[in-house]
């Protein structure tokens, strides 16, 4: 399941979620060049990887925010979305409604609540507060 935290500022989130939400994307792309018919989901978060098909210029703007705060966080993301094989009819863009920003924090408040001292930013050790305070912003 690709996981992308729309809505969420890069810099809201924990270094845990900057890099596995960069990785979603590598995978997102991959498996859109393997089914170039996978047709989009009808505004629907649960299935993300169908709903985001036809909104690669959002995910492709969210990659380079992701390794831009990835970057200013010392880390080193080092590869590229490839569009090799990718309709060009499905870059298209997309802004997230209020109620897709909401599911999402739920969900990553959840997260950061099953393990409340696991979570970094900037390689430092933070409890769900903090993170919760950064994404009301």
């Amino acid at each position: 399941m690709v996981r992308i935290n729309c809505g969420i500022e890069p810099s809201a989130l924990a270094d845990q979620h900057l890099i596995a939400e960069y990785r979603e994307h590598l995978l997102a792309f991959g498996y859109y060049r393997k089914h170039p018919n996978l047709k989009p989901a009808e505004n629907n978060l649960m299935h993300p990887i169908c709903f985001y098909k036809d909104k690669l210029t959002y995910l492709e703007k969210r990659f380079n925010q992701l390794k831009e705060e990835m970057i200013s966080r010392g880390f080193k993301p080092l590869k590229n979305l490839e569009y090799n094989g990718i309709n060009k009819n499905r870059f298209n863009d997309w802004e997230p409604q209020p109620a897709h920003i909401e599911r999402i924090r739920d969900r990553i408040i959840q997260r950061l609540n099953e393990k409340p001292t696991w979570y970094r930013y900037h390689g430092k050790y933070k409890y769900p507060k903090f993170f919760v305070e950064l994404m009301n912003g």
